[in-house]
């Protein structure tokens, strides 16, 4: 740590003149001399490890493909003296021994290669080796997002179909409790008994509100016209609800005061449902003379007229 005591002895000055021409950014002492010692540490000197540690690997295959190389040679060789000593054509010779000199020139130039490896050669097949290793990590990566962004799909799309049921099988719970509890608050209110005689005259699309319960009449419905529905409150306003075909109606008439409406808004569903007066379109006139209204003559008579009155004599 010699390099690490003589930076400690220079001043800021004399730091920042080094790290200026090193590039290193930094303002203060301590991260000045941390930079300019970050090259001589093992984690920086990973690179150049590497590409040893490629060298090293390139020349160990290159020994082992001679070694392989040896071996074929020896077991060639063998056969050459066989086909030697018995009585073979010499076809069978002639390419033995050239598969003989092929081995032998193979083995010359990786031994040429081992003792004359050149530094530039080594380091465009580490690049090459780098680049191809960078571009299946890329695509490894790319895979794997691929498949975190359908993961990530999936799981919203279920999240959703899971938050979509639970809302609906809650609404029909609150349907069914708001029904019970309907029921409950119709059981429980009792209607005066001159609103029950008034119902017994009433058309089925007229009634009362009494105590948020709707009563309609008993008699038939009135053809093609609203449902009224009047509701009394405990101050003594009148509140005249209205049903059409389209919109719902809310009118208001306070004591000594106009009626007027207060709201109106549309429906999409008619409540309750009623038929539409039919559209029969305009009568056609045509012109002529007017059909005749009195009673027929009977047969061969014509219709009498009226007598003329008689002239005077002059």
């Amino acid at each position: 740590m010699q390099i690490r005591s003589k930076l400690l002895k220079m001043n800021l000055q004399q730091l920042r003149e080094v790290s200026h021409k090193m590039s290193c950014g930094h303002h203060s002492r301590e991260n000045i001399i941390n930079c300019l010692m970050k090259p001589l540490l093992p984690n920086y000197s990973m690179e150049s490890k590497s590409f040893s540690k490629f060298r090293t690997g390139y020349v160990n295959n290159l020994k082992q493909s001679e070694k392989h190389l040896q071996t074929l040679l020896k077991n060639k060789e063998k056969n050459l003296k066989k086909l030697m000593s018995g009585n073979t054509s010499k076809w069978f010779v002639d390419k033995n021994n050239k598969e003989i000199e092929d081995i032998q020139r193979k083995i010359m130039d990786i031994q040429d290669e081992i003792k004359n490896i050149s530094e530039d050669k080594l380091l465009q097949l580490f690049s090459k080796q780098q680049n191809q290793l960078n571009l299946k990590e890329k695509e490894g990566k790319a895979k794997i997002m691929k498949k975190v962004a359908e993961n990530k799909k999936k799981r919203e799309a279920v999240a959703k179909d899971r938050k979509k049921m639970r809302l609906e099988r809650k609404d029909d719970r609150d349907l069914k409790r708001h029904a019970n509890q309907a029921y409950r608050h119709f059981k429980n209110v009792n209607i005066p008994d001159h609103l029950k005689e008034k119902l017994k005259k009433m058309p089925g699309n007229r009634g009362f509100v009494y105590k948020s319960v709707h009563y309609f009449g008993h008699l038939p419905d009135k053809k093609y016209e609203s449902v009224i529905l009047m509701e009394r409150k405990p101050d003594g306003t009148l509140l005249t609800h209205e049903y059409t075909d389209t919109e719902y109606i809310l009118h208001l008439k306070e004591k000594d005061k106009p009626q007027q409406i207060i709201e109106r808004k549309k429906l999409l569903v008619p409540v309750p449902e009623r038929k539409k007066k039919p559209f029969k379109g305009k009568k056609s006139f045509k012109k002529g003379k007017k059909p005749f209204k009195g009673k027929k003559p009977p047969k061969g008579k014509k219709p009498s007229k009226g007598k003329k009155p008689s002239k005077g004599k002059k």
